[in-house]
């Protein structure tokens, strides 16, 4: 009886427990309908129409403002027509960054004592006044000398350009500055380098003398930032001669000058180096190798064809050069010789 009793009570309670539960489950939740629309299974947005009219409208814009950019930073095209014996196929640019087209310098003939129009001439150049830093005035000359540059450099697929001279005073500093303002005024990014530590008479024609550049920047005591200031009467940037009491031979000796010029050379449409002149020390046969074009720039009259033509088959002969085209830049010269010139050139 006892055994009995005890299973009737486990069952019991079993059965509360239960009921327990059922009454749990069976209360109503507390909440309350606010509509009993149904909801649709095509899903009001996005359409298709008004999505395809976004990204089509985003995609014109994205393409404008691509072609800008390219138009702006890679694309060298002045704004008249390039004419001459050696013109280009249209359609080509010069490649950014691109490895020069390698060949030999011509050799340069034999010259008589007063014969410059037998050198590899660019441009011949009258007399240049002294130059300020507020002015931005474009000589006589310039434009035809912009345009000879441009196209040797687009033949070479390079935009490097070296500028000496054989003893110095031959107006190189006042010529590097006018080439560099009318590449800006033809809104080519260009940036002029002064690496002549010797004579920095460009830094001070542009009012840049004093200010850390070129020789800190080979020498890794400043950065890109600090080294590349605005010209104040262009657009052109610059970069000064910086520290004047460096040896040039420790710049030569470093290998980060190829590195820094190279940066440059991938930043701007033409970069333009204005180094010491040729027998005051190796630093321009040095740079040579660096660069697509080297433009001599010699007076007429102080500067005889023999010794410029000696300049340049050395320049020509030594190892490093063999990539560079030579070239030269007569200034000084009266008007009667230029016109003479020129008409000698286009016949």
């Amino acid at each position: 009886a006892r055994a009995n009793r005890e299973l009737l009570e486990s069952y019991l309670k079993k059965y509360r427990e239960a009921s327990a539960r059922d009454k749990v489950d069976a209360q109503t939740a507390n909440v309350r309908i606010i509509s009993r629309g149904t909801i649709s299974s095509t899903p009001s947005f996005p359409r298709i129409g008004p999505v395809m009219l976004l990204m089509l409208f985003v995609s014109l814009i994205l393409g404008i403002m691509t072609a800008m950019v390219k138009g702006n930073r890679l694309a060298l095209s002045p704004s008249f027509p390039l004419q001459g014996d050696d013109e280009l196929e249209p359609g080509r640019r010069a490649a950014p960054g691109g490895e020069p087209v390698h060949r030999q310098p011509e050799p340069v003939p034999p010259l008589q004592s007063d014969d410059y129009s037998a050198l590899p001439v660019l441009s011949w150049l009258p007399p240049l006044p002294t130059r300020t830093a507020a002015s931005p005035s474009y000589e006589p000359g310039m434009k035809d000398l912009y345009k000879t540059v441009f196209q040797r450099c687009l033949a070479r697929q390079g935009k490097r350009v070296l500028i000496t001279s054989l003893n110095g005073g031959a107006s190189e500093a006042e010529t590097a500055i006018n080439l560099a303002r009318t590449m800006a005024a033809h809104n080519l990014k260009v940036v002029l380098v002064d690496a002549d530590i010797l004579d920095n008479r460009l830094s001070v024609l542009t009012g840049s003398a004093g200010k850390p550049g070129f020789s800190d920047l080979v020498s890794g005591q400043i950065s890109f930032s600090q080294a590349i200031i605005r010209d104040g009467a262009s657009k052109a940037d610059l970069v000064p001669a910086g520290n004047t009491r460096i040896d040039p031979a420790v710049l030569t000796s470093s290998n980060r000058m190829g590195i820094v010029l190279e940066a440059l050379d991938k930043s701007h449409d033409f970069v333009l180096i204005k180094s010491t002149a040729c027998y005051r020390n190796g630093l321009s046969f040095h740079l040579a190798g660096h660069v697509h074009l080297v433009a001599l720039v010699a007076g007429y009259g102080s500067d005889s064809p023999e010794e410029i033509s000696a300049c340049l088959e050395q320049m020509g002969g030594s190892h490093s050069t063999g990539a560079a085209d030579l070239a030269v830049v007569i200034t000084g010269a009266g008007e009667m010789i230029i016109h003479r010139q020129n008409g000698s050139r286009a016949a």
